[in-house]
């Protein structure tokens, strides 16, 4: 006679030595097996949306293997998905119903019985969950490494039926080359060692002593406590996320340096208007003065006399848009964009003359190494003097920062801040990252 084989898996296709494989369906004779390996879905759930054939044979299936399981064996459930419905119910409505929370990690630990936690010792460093759930009225045998205050903390868990047990635990990472089969194997050994080790029964922890009542409030005590730090941590984390785009004046580049730039110029009080088109990267106004901003966020290199020569061409663009007919601006797509821009900001061509026009060049060099390891000025001295012949304001992406945060200041005189983009010919005095900026990492994370 061929030797028995202990364990049948109707979950997956798979043979070992001590493993057998049938379909869901198959006439497989129950009684020649002690343990089952059972599909985590719900298919043989009663279910009113089933035709009446499929329901009686469900029906009857599940009852064979109920009656199969409460004599006194195992059956055995991976939770590999959590995409197979809130609910599980491995037996239909003659088992345990268990509330599925979606989750995900593979930081499990031991919980239960000491016998318990020794025969999976080998297997919670290969454990990953995608689901908890609460084990009420069942032996928990894994559970979560951290603490949650919003999802139970369980991931595995023995309930009994009858005189059988079904085991629900979480899958392992590698269950190839036989591990599979061992680690079912050692589920299943778990009911026995229970047994034989005779532990406190699970409803045993519904009564309480004196002395567990007040541990318990101690433990309920510092759970509020955390919930409530957990609460505020999060509160200062939303705050840090608020703050983080300053951080792209001195990190970005393309887009997200222009519209970062545009973000800190409205914090100055300036009104803003961002152009996504070839030529001025963004428009300003301040009372009747017009500015149009070149941004610059060059990966290894300083300003050079080419983009002073943009900004140069972009407010010559601006003066011409603000003396130009319907017609011209109609024939120009550069000039159309300018002067839908200033439309925004309620600049009227009619009045031309009432406006000043002020070029501002933004450049953070070197804006993929760290602040403090930039050697190079965003200016060289050469350079300055050709913008203060030009008439061109210019200033780091990093000077733009600590103007914002001069700006944040309770009693700052912002108008003052604007003024000096307009009176600056050359490189705008503001002060050096080192005097807002505190170093608190190592050399790749400055921060506010």
């Amino acid at each position: 006679m061929a030797e028995q084989r202990r364990i049948l898996s109707v979950h997956t296709q798979y043979s070992g030595a001590t493993f057998g494989w049938a379909g869901l369906y198959d006439r497989t004779n129950l009684d020649e097996w002690d343990v089952v390996l059972w599909p985590q879905h719900n298919l043989l759930s009663v279910s009113a949306t089933l035709n009446a054939q499929i329901l009686q044979m469900n029906v009857r299936r599940i009852k064979e293997f109920h009656d199969w399981l409460v004599v006194g064996r195992t059956m055995v459930v991976l939770l590999e998905s959590a995409d197979k419905g809130p609910e599980l119910m491995p037996l239909g409505h003659q088992g345990p119903k268990v509330t599925l929370h979606p989750a995900n990690g593979s930081s499990v630990k031991g919980a239960g019985p000491r016998a318990v936690q020794e025969i999976l010792k080998p297997w919670y460093s290969q454990m990953y969950y995608v689901a908890t759930f609460e084990a009420e009225g069942a032996t928990p045998i894994a559970s979560l490494n951290v603490w949650h205050t919003k999802k139970p903390p369980t991931v595995g868990a023995i309930y009994a039926v009858g005189k059988g047990h079904l085991i629900i635990a979480p899958p392992i990472q590698d269950d190839s080359g036989g591990m599979l089969e061992k680690y079912v194997s050692d589920l299943a050994k778990l009911p026995s060692a229970i047994a034989e080790n005779n532990d406190v029964a699970a409803w045993t922890a519904n009564y309480r002593t004196a002395k567990e009542q007040q541990v318990w409030a101690i433990i309920d005590n510092r759970r509020e406590q955390i919930e409530r730090l957990n609460a505020e941590i999060e509160t200062a984390l939303v705050t840090l996320s608020s703050e983080a785009w300053l951080k792209k004046l001195i990190s970005a580049t393309a887009s997200d340096l222009q519209h970062a730039v545009g973000k800190a110029l409205e914090e100055l009080g300036f009104r803003v208007a961002i152009l996504d088109g070839r030529r001025t990267d963004i428009l300003a106004r301040d009372g009747n003065r017009l500015f149009a901003f070149e941004v610059k966020g060059p990966d290894n290199r300083s300003a050079r006399s080419e983009d002073l020569g943009q900004a140069n061409r972009w407010l010559g663009d601006l003066t011409t848009a603000l003396v130009s007919s319907d017609e011209c601006i109609a024939a120009d797509a550069d000039l159309a964009e300018l002067d839908a821009a200033m439309q925004k900001l309620d600049v009227k061509r009619s009045d031309p003359t009432s406006f000043q026009c002020k070029a501002v060049l933004v450049l953070e060099p070197t804006r993929l190494t760290h602040l403090a390891g930039r050697v190079q000025p965003a200016f060289a001295p050469n350079l300055i003097g050709d913008m203060v012949r030009a008439g061109v304001c210019g200033l780091s992406g990093s000077q733009l920062l600590g103007l914002v945060l001069e700006a944040r200041i309770s009693d700052c005189d912002r108008a003052r801040l604007r003024e000096k983009f307009f009176q600056t010919a050359g490189l705008i005095q503001a002060d050096d990252w080192k005097s807002f900026l505190h170093f608190v990492g190592d050399n790749s994370t400055p921060k506010v």
